[in-house]
Formats: structure tokens, C-alpha cells, sequence
């Protein structure tokens, strides 16, 4: 008899077709022998027509494969399940009369620290006074020399060059000789940010190293001439630079509108018994509340707390506790932020009975729960405990089943580390699904790659040059590069880091709220996202005395496919 178990998850469905025979296991017991597996990415939502449609077609391409019909099509009550997952960009804090003004550019000229007034190039020459020259978009490395050496023939003290393009390789090497290398020249800066600035200082440290006057609230007051009262705001300047190898910081004629009053980074959460709005330190806070406690949310609410999103559960991950816990170099205003994933609640089960039966003219077995397939199919892995806790890691939600079948889902999965790697690195979401998955390599050279353990391997072909000095993994059309500033051990560090915050802890907390916190002596990881080798690792410390492993369903299917193969068991019992 064949059988094909039918699951339609959140961002995957996937197929699998069996022969059922007689088992040797006692009365009811069934034996399935895989024939034929296949998966697609879910169309529309889950329980949809749309996705319904997808698994037949499925179904139907296997039975092609096969060159037979299925006899018997088994499927469980399917859950539409909402999962978001947002960046909420933190308020930035208040610094006063000063202005952290953005740069873009990766390869400075020149070293040092200046302080002057910031005059565009263009403009008549100012004497008697040190100024930093601006060179506005489209103006050009070597018109941008000739007219610093015209500033210089005026007898102006010139003390640095901020440059709206990328040339700033070019023009130091152009300057005067008394200038070249002498001076800081930072490119790729918004300078429309410095109009009407009295005064600008710039600074660029050595390759790899920090700035050091910058992030000194002492002697940036000295450069700048702040009062005692600005002391707070100086300080507050060398947080946001952090650990920035340049920057540009503006001192206004008044302070700024705005800055560390703005609730664009706030979330207002909803309990089982209160309203609360967060910021800083939200993380931990989240975590603490235990699943389900959080009961609807909003971002950027402002002071109102009336939370307009109702959910089952939520997951908050702090990017800037992520970062600051391994002293990553990322983007100050990408640390200052946020990655939720929210459970939306009042979704009911979707019965794909009729559907699927009016799409594929057979006969379908309706199993109760998607968790009772997942745990029968995840117990077929060869060498795995009847007491066995099962974590089934999908794109949206962990599911975990304990070993009495009691059953959790929580907020956050895949997808939000997705999001989060995405964040750290300014890529976009499809790059970043490629990169989250483990170990990446430098290339060094065009055909020499330098691995995260320090070995280096030769390629058989030549990468683009392109890429040479970037961080790279296997990606869909070859070696994907990423993360041209960081070092391979430091994205490592990073990466572990913010898979132990999403998954690994997630995973924990769902796991505490089981059957009053009662699990099996086995762990057993199932679904796409148990294909991340590195998480077993980190699971592995944070549950002292459990056996954490990966399932290999029917000891043939791998990980991905408990669901489906769960689905004919229970049809064929």
C-alpha cells in the first residue's frame, strides 16, 4: 500500500511517499519503507488554496517518479502561522550641540586628527583660521587637489578633506607633499550634514585600530571647546562611534531637535496582567517573561501602550548585547537595534481534508497534530530513546514535543536569524540566508582561501578578483562574498553569538515550559533549520546531561522530513 505524508509548513512542504507493509512491533505497528521524498517552498500562507494546491502537485510529481499511484494521502490540521520579525531602529541618544555625522567610505587617505571649519572646497579661500575642506558629489579627485593646492598658494590652514565620493585614495596621493599622508581625508561623507557647523573634527586611526581622540569625551571637549555641562553629551558621542576606525563629529551653533526623545526605537509590550514600554535591556526583559507571558506589542509606540498586535508568543533579540558580548566592530547604528519575531494569536486549524482529497482524487487519513507526527517520525532515527524530546525548528516557530506528548511553539526561528545576520553585515535577506549557515573563509588571493581554524585551501578556478579581501561561503552560484571589514575569527564569534541568542536560547526557554520543565534524556533535532551543525554545539553546554542530536528519520530522510514520514506511521496504525 502506498502512502503519501502531506506537510505544509510555514515556509517549506514537503512530501514523502512510503510502502506500508505489516511490522514486527506489536499490534498496529506498521512498517514504512521510503520510496520516494521531495520538498518545495510553501505557496501563499500555510492552509491556504494556494499552498494546498502546491502539496498535490508534489504528491503528483513523486507518483510520476515512481510511475504509481498513491493509495492513501495522510495530512494533519494545518495552523496558519503569522510570524513577523521587524528591525526597530533604537532612538539615537542625545549629544547636544554635536552631530555624528555618517561615513561611508572604507579606505581613507591619510592619517590624524583636525579640527577646523568646514568651508566647501569651491568657496573663496578663508585665512586666518584652520579649516577642513568639503568636496561635494561629482567634483573629482583631481579637481579636488588642484583646488586644495589652490587654498594652500592663498596661505589657508588647511587641516583636513571630507569627500562626498569614493576618491579619497586618489586625492591624498595628489596633494601637496606637505599634505600627503599628513592630513585626514575621509570619503563617502554626508557633508550637506555640516552646513552650518562651526566646527568639524576628524580622525583616522590606523587600519584595524579605533579612534582615539573621538571617543575621549575629555579631549574632544578640549578640540571642540565644550562647556563643563557637555561633558555628558562628548561621552555620549564616543558610544555611538564605538569602535569606528574614523569619524566625523559636527559642532552645531544650537542643539539638535530631537535626539534621545524620539520613541522610533521603543516597544510597547502587553502582559497577562500589565502594559510596559522598553528599551534598553529589552532583551533580557523578554526572556525573562517566559513563553507566552506577552500577550500583544507594538514598535515605536511612543508613550501610548495600548499594544495593537495580538500574540501567542514573542522573541526579542538586543543586536547591541549581541554585538558588545564578543567585542564585535559592527555598525553603531545597526547594533542600536532590534529583531522580533511575534506569534500572532486567533488563527484557527485549517482542515485540508476536502481540498486535498478534491485536488488529488484519493482517499486522505486526517492524523490529529502536526506534533504527533513530528515525534513519531522523529523516532524512527535509528539509535534514539523512547523518552526522547523532540525540537522541530522550522523558518517561523520551534515546536517542541516532550516525551508524554505534551507540546510548545514559540516565536522564532529561522527566519529571525535570517533578519539578525542580515542586520550585522547590510545584506540583503536572501544573501544572508546563505551566510547564517556555518563556517565562512576569507580570499586571500584569487585562488587561495583562508578557512576560520587558519588553514588555507586552493581553488580549482580563480574567484573574482572582485572578492579578494572579503569574507566568503558557498552560495547559490558560487563563492559569496560578505563582510570585506571583518576578520574570519571575529564573524565567527559574532555568528555563534547571535545563533545562541535567536535559536540556542529559544530553544531553552521553550524547553523550560514542557511538561513543567520535564524532558527526555535524548534531544533530537528536526526541520530545516537542524541542518546548522553549529547549533547542536551550542545546545549541547546549556543542557548538561541530555544527548543532543540530529534526527535522520527512517535512518534515510534526514532531518527535514519527521512531519512527512510521521504522517504515514499514524495513517498506517
Amino acid at each position: 500500500m502506498l502512502v503519501a505524508g502531506v506537510d505544509v509548513g510555514n515556509t517549506t512542504t514537503e512530501v514523502v511517499v512510503v510502502e506500508l507493509s505489516p511490522g514486527g512491533g506489536g499490534a498496529g505497528e506498521v512498517a514504512a519503507q521510503p520510496l520516494a521524498w521531495d520538498r518545495a517552498p510553501t505557496r501563499s500562507t500555510k492552509g491556504s488554496e494556494a499552498s494546498i494546491r502546491g502539496a498535490a502537485v508534489l504528491v503528483r510529481r513523486l507518483e510520476q517518479r515512481l510511475g504509481r499511484r498513491v493509495d492513501l494521502v495522510a495530512a494533519a490540521p494545518l495552523r496558519p502561522v503569522d510570524t513577523r520579525s521587524a528591525s526597530l531602529a533604537e532612538a539615537a541618544p542625545a549629544t547636544g550641540r554635536l552631530a555624528v555625522v555618517p561615513v561611508g567610505g572604507a579606505t581613507p587617505g591619510g592619517l590624524g586628527t583636525a579640527v577646523g571649519v568646514p568651508v566647501r572646497l569651491d568657496a573663496t579661500p578663508v585665512l586666518g583660521r584652520a579649516v577642513v575642506l568639503l568636496a561635494p558629489a561629482g567634483t573629482g579627485y583631481s579637481a579636488t587637489a588642484a583646488l586644495t593646492r589652490s587654498w594652500l598658494d592663498a596661505g589657508a590652514d588647511v587641516r583636513g578633506l571630507l569627500l562626498a565620493d569614493d576618491e579619497g585614495v586618489l586625492v591624498s596621493a595628489r596633494l601637496p607633499a606637505m599634505l600627503s599622508g599628513q592630513v585626514p581625508v575621509v570619503d563617502e561623507v554626508d557633508i550637506d550634514r555640516l552646513t552650518g557647523a562651526l566646527l568639524v573634527a576628524v580622525e583616522v586611526g590606523p587600519a584595524g585600530h579605533p579612534v582615539q581622540h573621538l571617543t575621549d569625551p575629555i579631549r574632544l571637549s578640549s578640540l571642540l571647546g565644550l562647556s563643563t555641562e557637555e561633558r555628558g553629551d562628548a561621552g555620549r558621542v564616543a558610544q555611538a562611534l564605538g569602535s569606528a576606525s574614523r569619524g566625523v563629529v559636527a559642532l552645531l551653533a544650537q542643539r539638535a531637535a530631537g535626539g534621545g526623545g524620539s520613541d522610533a526605537g521603543s516597544l510597547a509590550l502587553r502582559g497577562s496582567a500589565e502594559r510596559v514600554l522598553l528599551a534598553a535591556g529589552i532583551g533580557s526583559v523578554v526572556a525573562s517573561m517566559g513563553v507566552g507571558a506577552v500577550s500583544g506589542w507594538r514598535a515605536g509606540a511612543g508613550r501610548d501602550t495600548d499594544c495593537d498586535v495580538t500574540v501567542d508568543d514573542l522573541w526579542l533579540v538586543e543586536l547591541a548585547e549581541v554585538a558588545s558580548s564578543v567585542a564585535a566592530r559592527v555598525d553603531p547604528a545597526t547594533a542600536r537595534a532590534f529583531v522580533v519575531a511575534a506569534l500572532t494569536a486567533g488563527t484557527a486549524l485549517v482542515d485540508p481534508l476536502a481540498a486535498l482529497a478534491a485536488e488529488l482524487g484519493h482517499p486522505v487519513h486526517l492524523v490529529a497534530t502536526e506534533a504527533a507526527a513530528a515525534r513519531a517520525g522523529a523516532a524512527s532515527t535509528p539509535g534514539v530513546r523512547l523518552s526522547v524530546t523532540v525540537v522541530d525548528l522550522g523558518g517561523g516557530t520551534v515546536d517542541v514535543i516532550g516525551p508524554g506528548g505534551g507540546e510548545v511553539v514559540v516565536a522564532g526561528a529561522g527566519e529571525l536569524l535570517t533578519v539578525s545576520v542580515a542586520a550585522f553585515l547590510g545584506l540583503p535577506r536572501g544573501a544572508a540566508d546563505w551566510v547564517k549557515r556555518g563556517p565562512c573563509s576569507r580570499l586571500e588571493a584569487p585562488q587561495v582561501l583562508l578557512a576560520e581554524d587558519g588553514t588555507r585551501t586552493f581553488l580549482d578556478a580563480p574567484a573574482p578578483s572582485a572578492g579578494v579581501g572579503s569574507l566568503v561561503v558557498p552560495g547559490p552560484a558560487g563563492l559569496l562574498p560578505f563582510g570585506g571589514s571583518l576578520a574570519p575569527a571575529e564573524w565567527r564569534a559574532l555568528r555563534l553569538r547571535t545563533k545562541q541568542r535567536v535559536l540556542a536560547d529559544n530553544v531553552v526557554r521553550a524547553l523550560t515550559s514542557i511538561e513543567a520543565g520535564s524532558h527526555g534524556d535524548d534531544l533530537l533535532l528536526v526541520g530545516g533549520a537542524a541542518a546548522d551543525s553549529e547549533l547542536v554545539g551550542l545546545l549541547r553546554p546549556a543542557l548538561p546531561g541530555v544527548s543532543v542530536g540530529r534526527g535522520d528519520v527512517a535512518g534515510v530522510l534526514g532531518h527535514r522530513y519527521a512531519v512527512a514520514y510521521g504522517l504515514t506511521l499514524l495513517a498506517g496504525r
